[in-house]
């Protein structure tokens, strides 16, 4: 319920006062009257009738304090309930084929009058409001809830609403008020004014204006709303309103409607730029977030990458620990592999002097087994020699003969031992080349190793090139990024420039341009932080590059180290071989004895 009826629209205060004036006719001194608001879920007749007790029925609900929810057609009341029973701009909401039931439940539950203000079919009332909803299509835009429900209904018939009330037992009258001239207008500003909330304050002034200054004289014909009134019993049935002043305007008072409608002609002028210009910068705003929405998924994707680059990095940080461990490992097998080494040499020199050893025992066997040969030749030449000569000490020879062959089987089975003790040297030669396969075995193990690790340290290279790759390719992304803000900002700096003319408009185009003002403050802020994290990525990636190199470092390190051991080993071999050769050469067959 509304405290000031003065503060009313016009169109609601003139239904609402017209029905209060014709009721002060009839009123019987200072009784309150009971008064059944019929669809009056707002109370605002209680406002107007403050010493009157106004009851409320309507079929929706509200906050109203006493309303009941009930039909019109079907009202929850007993026969002569109430003084009075009024609708207000009710009846033409009501189906058609329900309003001669609304009209008879009005006179039933009424003792003395029954009154339904509101507008009625005629041409000027039904072309009037075809204006008034192409007012709102066209210029605002919008379409009116009761404007169309009027339209789907169609407005009731005054001549038949009263025979409906006649038929009830009433007497009834009609008083028209609210000049077609001045409430088509009116609606419209009156719309129009509520359409922009800067104006709503004007619009109670002109409220007030015209409920105190024009009501009295707004009953020219033709009038949109008539106030059908129905006596019922002996009540007295009012013809007229007798407070109402002449149907025209006061000397001076359109006078100042007129100023105000030159005052909303430039409002409307500048709204209409305004509406172009905020629609410019909606556009501008919506390009701006679908930017924004592009920037946060380029930052998200720079984030994915960036997090696949860490991934990356702690990937490459595991495999240079396995790096770690495998060179760790291969310092241990390195570290064995040069004991083993002291170890063979040492057992070669060994060898080598115990084959010296025997070497020279062999080669003192075979001196002796020579010149236990050239004895035997000589002996052979002197037996030819003298063999016709010594043919009558041939007995005696023939002994020493045989003493000299038993010397000689005992020389031979000396030199078969020896060449035992050789075979037993050639099987540890065996030995010893076994334990020569099982190094180089060893050392093919460790080559593998080797070229298991150069192939980690290609494949670390590579995942380091794609790695610069994506960075180069985030870069990139955000020097686009960069420019593209820079343009923004030239472009909402220009922008700022062309608006400076505009802001006497009103505070809604401030609110808007420091909206975005705050989302370009955000974008920066955004583009910033996207900034520090690629400075971020940058300098994770030194720090990764950094940790590559001292891996390479210690890569390369490892194979000079290698390199190095490669080479010691072929030197060994090339000496064992030398020392094979020889021994191969020392050992090998003799030519038989003759």
């Amino acid at each position: 319920m509304i405290r000031d009826p003065l503060e009313l629209p016009f169109d609601q205060y003139q239904r609402y006062r017209i029905v209060v004036d014709l009721l002060a006719i009839v009123r019987e001194g200072s009784k309150p009257l009971s008064i059944l608001d019929v669809g009056g879920r707002t109370a605002n007749l209680r406002a107007f009738l403050p010493a009157d007790r106004v009851f409320l029925v309507d079929v929706d609900p509200s906050e109203e304090p006493g309303l009941v929810l009930g039909d019109g057609a079907r009202l929850p009341y007993r026969d002569r309930s109430f003084d009075v029973v009024a609708a207000f701009d009710t009846l033409e909401h009501v189906p058609p084929r329900f309003r001669e039931a609304f009209v008879a439940e009005c006179a039933r539950v009424s003792k003395k009058w029954v009154v339904l203000a509101g507008p009625y079919q005629s041409p000027s009332v039904d072309e009037s409001e075809r204006l008034l909803q192409r007012f709102l299509r066209d210029k605002l835009g919008v379409e009116h809830r009761y404007l169309d429900e009027h339209r789907h209904n169609g407005l009731p018939d005054l001549a038949a609403s009263a025979a409906a009330l006649e038929k009830a037992g009433a007497r009834t009258s009609a008083i028209g008020h609210g000049n077609l001239e001045r409430w088509l207008p009116l609606m419209c500003l009156s719309l129009y004014l509520d359409h922009e909330p800067e104006l709503r304050t004007l619009a109670k002034s002109i409220f007030r204006f015209y409920n105190g200054e024009l009501y009295a004289s707004d009953h020219a014909q033709p009038v949109y709303r008539h106030a059908l009134i129905g006596a019922l019993g002996g009540a007295p049935l009012p013809t007229s309103v007798p407070g109402l002043a002449a149907p025209r305007a006061p000397a001076g008072v359109l006078g100042r409607f007129d100023d105000v409608i030159g005052e909303l002609a430039g409002f409307d002028r500048a709204r209409s730029a305004w509406a172009i210009e905020r629609e410019r910068l909606w556009e501008m705003a919506r390009t701006l977030e679908q930017d924004l929405a592009g920037h946060r998924e380029s930052l998200r994707v720079e984030r994915a990458e960036r997090a696949a680059i860490g991934e990356v990095a702690r990937t490459l940080e595991k495999d240079l620990g396995g790096h770690r461990d495998s060179v760790a490992q291969l310092r241990d097998e390195l570290a064995l592999t040069r004991a083993h080494v002291h170890r063979t040499r040492a057992d070669a020199e060994r060898m080598r002097a115990e084959l010296d050893g025997e070497l020279e025992l062999a080669r003192a066997a075979a001196a002796s087994a020579e010149r236990a040969r050239d004895a035997e030749r000589e002996v052979r030449g002197r037996l030819e020699n003298e063999v016709d000569r010594m043919a009558a000490e041939a007995a005696a020879l023939r002994a020493d003969l045989d003493g000299h062959r038993a010397t000689l089987a005992e020389e031979r089975g000396e030199l078969a031992a020896t060449r035992k003790v050789l075979e037993s040297e050639r099987a540890d030669l065996v030995g010893h080349r076994a334990a020569l396969a099982e190094c180089r075995t060893e050392l093919a193990l460790e080559r593998e190793a080797v070229r298991a690790t150069r192939d980690l340290a290609d494949r670390t290279r590579e995942l380091l090139a794609a790695s610069e790759v994506r960075l180069a390719s985030a870069q990139q992304r955000v020097a686009a990024l960069e420019r593209e803000l820079a343009a923004r900002d030239k472009e909402l700096a220009a922008r700022d420039r062309e608006l400076a003319e505009h802001r006497a408009v009103g505070r809604d185009l401030s609110q808007d341009l420091e909206g975005h003002r705050g989302a370009l403050r955000d974008t920066r802020a955004e583009a910033a932080s996207l900034r520090g994290e690629l400075a971020t990525a940058l300098h994770e990636r030194n720090v990764e590059q950094q940790r590559l190199e001292g891996a390479h470092a210690e890569l390369a390190r490892v194979a000079r180290i290698l390199q190095d051991q490669d080479r010691t080993i072929m030197a060994l071999r090339t000496d064992l071989r030398s020392r094979a050769k020889s021994l191969r050469r020392a050992l090998g067959p003799k030519p038989p004895l003759p």
